[in-house]
């Protein structure tokens, strides 16, 4: 699409070793990334993990300790935000409570001295694929919180910014005000073919928006990849932890030597061939996502357990069970649920490809050959 409103450059953000500090404490520890021109880019990671701070590192309204931050292969360190040409969406909206809907997603080009006629045809295409041409006239306390984001929304895109920063956008909203908003998110990066580096705590929320995922924690970048990779694939057990609901059972187990397999308690799980030096005997983490088990099927492992909790959700039911001193969850079709009750015994069957191997003392993954 190329009308006014719409970026026709976008623009590639690229961080190299970024540190930000404040006096003794380090908030990003070295951050490499990437964000190539028209992507839409999630950073996810729990709170107080440094997310915002990156984004306002890039935005400007904080300084970098170290490091370099190059918009365009230009480095901009040193920019003033205003000059950087990034339009940020914050998590309270931000809207001048005195102006209409029209004045606010004016404002910014008002004070850059644009002819009126091009301030008047930016708005109106900027409502108009928002859906607010009807509320331009109210102010926004007469607005719904989904009306005020789509507000929020527009005012970023009439400057056709060089990327759009988004911190924690729909975080005020309801589920399914979010959950909305999450599609026309989706459709707004399609249209406008922007670059879009979008902040979260919610894995839901990148996995469904991102074209790839950055994973925080700590200040350190953990893994960054595809939705899809980095849920198949993920690097450590923070990660494998973190991405996925419900989270990944994780079971302390060991190598036996009379076969591939691990063994623990009540845990017994075949294992794929891995590309490492695992001694026998040695203690590993097996990670098993709640859909990779199965009630009662032919797979080659089992985990035996009882039943704590039964959590209908539809079509699909959680199984909350106690494994020795460990609660380990399943995710199985509701219909092979209707006779369980709390304290019924049940064996929970897996596959070997559906195992994930961690070490213990670092996190990392064990990758399979």
């Amino acid at each position: 699409m190329n009308d006014v409103a719409t970026p026709t450059n976008s623009s590639s953000i690229e961080l190299h070793d970024l540190v930000k500090s404040y006096d003794d404490e380090v908030v990003l520890k070295g951050i490499d990334l990437d964000v190539e021109a028209g992507e839409f880019l999630v950073i996810v990671g729990p709170s107080g993990c440094g997310k915002s701070t990156l984004l306002r590192c890039v935005a400007g309204l904080e300084t970098i300790t170290e490091g370099d931050l190059y918009i365009d292969g230009s480095r901009c360190n040193d920019v003033r935000p205003k000059d950087r040409d990034l339009a940020m969406v914050f998590q309270s909206y931000a809207l001048y409570p005195h102006m209409t809907v029209a004045d606010n997603l004016a404002f910014s080009l008002t004070v850059r001295d644009m002819p009126d006629d091009e301030i008047d045809r930016r708005v109106e295409r900027a409502a108009e694929r928002l859906d607010i041409a009807e509320l331009v006239d109210r102010q926004p306390d007469q607005l719904s919180g989904g009306q005020r984001q789509r507000v929020a929304l527009g005012r970023a895109i009439v400057r056709a910014p060089k990327a759009f920063l988004m911190d924690e956008p729909l975080s005020n909203l309801d589920a399914a005000l979010r959950s909305e908003m999450r599609l026309e998110l989706k459709k707004l990066h399609r249209d406008l073919e922007a670059t879009l580096l979008y902040v979260t705590h919610d894995q839901i929320e990148a996995m469904t928006l991102a074209d790839r995922i950055a994973i925080l924690n700590d200040g350190e970048l953990q893994q960054v990849g595809t939705p899809r990779k980095v849920f198949d694939e993920p690097a450590n057990q923070f990660v494998a932890g973190f991405i996925g609901s419900p989270s990944m059972n994780f079971l302390e187990v060991r190598f036996e030597p009379s076969r591939p397999a691990v063994v623990a308690d009540d845990v017994d799980l075949a294992l794929p061939e891995v590309d490492a030096d695992v001694d026998i005997g040695r203690e590993v983490v097996a990670g098993v996502r709640p859909s990779a088990l199965e009630l009662g099927s032919e797979a080659s492992g089992a985990i035996q357990g009882r039943v704590e909790v039964v959590e209908p959700l539809g079509s699909e039911s959680y199984l909350h069970c106690r494994v020795g001193d460990r609660e380990v969850v399943a995710e199985v079709p509701t219909e092979r649920t209707a006779d369980l009750e709390p304290g019924d015994a049940l064996e929970c069957q897996v596959r070997a490809d559906d195992v994930h191997l961690f070490d213990p003392s670092t996190g990392r993954a064990i990758e399979p050959y």
